[in-house]
């Protein structure tokens, strides 16, 4: 009872400050959900918002005052998700975010994070866990659940994991790349296969787009793998 009054009270502040608070889902059931959790703590009424990242940036403020919070529910196993949260961040950088996702393990929370996301919280907790995430992001803190909090290191790739990934960056096909690591198409397509796990993302498009993308910090990484021309590329990924 202590715990509920503590957190009320500090809802109740965040009342006092210009934050508008954005509910996005495209389920109404999660949405509600989400609503009512942030209203049982007093955060400032939420406003809800349907559509993708374009409609939610739109919505939020653009005076200079505080950016706003979004709580957007997307399911970071999905790579169709991921990307808008990652298109959100790209449109608005000074948001802050938590998804609300499905249960996930530590490579799926740190992917979210990786998207851009400032917290995440389970869909199953998130009547007792979400509005604690939104008070901690609003105050510039990250959010994470505590039992995934050891395997959030950073993505770690082997040698030829760092090779392979560049050169789809650079827009080689497997074949090209096979030739100029000198080795066997098969070994090239495992290392992707291996790599994209890690990244998270099920085509070249998609992991061409995250090793050019400077929010990520992977293209600087992968520069060392032996690909000095990555650095100039902006073309698309072989299909």
């Amino acid at each position: 009872m202590e715990g509920a009054r503590a957190l009320n009270g500090l809802g109740a502040a965040l009342l006092a400050e210009p934050v508008k608070v954005i509910v996005a889902a495209d389920d109404q059931v999660t949405s509600r959900r989400m609503v009512a959790a942030l209203a049982r703590a007093a955060v400032r009424a939420p406003v809800e918002v349907g559509g993708g990242a374009e409609a939610v940036a739109a919505s939020l403020p653009v005076d200079g005052g505080h950016p706003g919070i979004v709580t957007l529910a997307c399911d970071a196993s999905n790579p169709e998700r991921m990307a808008e949260l990652r298109r959100l961040r790209k449109l608005r950088r000074e948001l802050r975010i938590v998804a609300v996702s499905p249960a996930l393990d530590a490579t799926g929370v740190r992917r979210a994070l990786e998207a851009g996301a400032d917290g995440v919280v389970f869909e199953s907790e998130l009547e007792v866990t979400l509005a604690p995430s939104v008070l901690a992001v609003a105050a510039g803190q990250a959010a994470v659940p505590r039992r995934v909090r050891g395997g959030l290191q950073k993505l770690a790739f082997s040698h030829r994991e760092r090779q392979a990934l560049a050169h789809v960056a650079a827009g080689l096909t497997n074949k090209q790349i096979a030739d100029a690591l000198f080795l066997s198409e098969s070994t090239v397509k495992s290392h992707l296969s291996s790599a994209f796990v890690k990244l998270g993302v099920h085509s070249r498009k998609e992991a061409a787009a995250l090793v050019l993308d400077p929010d990520q910090g992977l293209g600087a990484d992968l520069l060392a793998a032996g690909v000095p021309a990555l650095a100039g590329v902006r073309t698309q990924a072989a299909p």
